[in-house]
């Protein structure tokens, strides 16, 4: 079963790992502040990767006359291309070229937010934590709602992964090591797509470099 157009806007949709998710000041009173939690580009690169595979999107970039920044992100959903768009802005930083850095940034990270990667931390309910205005830090990490975590596979997308891998002649336990993860039902829903795309690699040829480590094993 071909992976669907659910599939995939569940998996991009999916929250990050906590320990992947930042936190900033947002405002300050004292030694208390306004906790706002984000993700670097890093994250929204890494989770296009595994979502879309690295050919299945694309950024091209626009410097604006004022420095800001227009990301234009086409990703491949189910075999057709989708492209949306946002602008992103100049960090405060003393250094230009880092302003600029943070404005590419920016502009990915907002256009990512339209495909809905990240899109739950602006849902995030407000937090004022701990402060320490000298060193301008917080000094107490916002705890995450469980509906802000991670979500493990749908009973669903378990079992088209657990065919498709009988299917293939996959081991399961040498596949779900390649996958670091003890059992499927570990397995964040993030990374269905990521499965999907090394078992049917598997299937097409046998000796895929993303489904070697099963093969190996067999």
């Amino acid at each position: 079963m071909p992976p669907t157009v659910q599939d995939l806007a569940e998996a991009l949709a999916d929250p990050f790992d906590p320990a992947e998710v930042k936190w900033k000041a947002q405002a300050t009173r004292g030694e208390r502040a306004m906790a706002v939690a984000y993700i670097d580009a890093r994250c929204v690169m890494d989770r296009l990767d595994d979502v879309a595979g690295v050919d299945g999107w694309q950024d091209v970039y626009i410097v604006l006359p004022g420095g800001e920044v227009t990301c234009r992100l086409s990703v491949n959903v189910v075999g057709r291309w989708i492209t949306k768009e946002d602008v992103g802005g100049q960090s405060e930083q003393p250094d230009d070229g880092d302003k600029m850095k943070a404005a590419f940034s920016d502009a990915l990270k907002r256009a990512a937010v339209k495909f809905g990667v990240g899109r739950y931390l602006y849902r995030l309910p407000t937090q004022w934590v701990g402060y320490d205005p000298q060193r301008r830090q917080l000094t107490v990490r916002p705890e995450l709602p469980d509906w802000a975590r991670p979500r493990p596979l749908s009973h669903a997308q378990r079992k088209v992964l657990e065919g498709l891998a009988k299917m293939v002649g996959a081991d399961p336990e040498a596949f779900c090591k390649y996958l670091g993860v003890p059992a499927l039902s570990a397995l964040p829903r993030s990374r269905f797509m990521e499965a999907m795309w090394a078992l049917e690699t598997k299937s097409k040829t046998g000796s895929a470099t993303a489904a070697q480590p099963v093969k190996e094993a067999e």
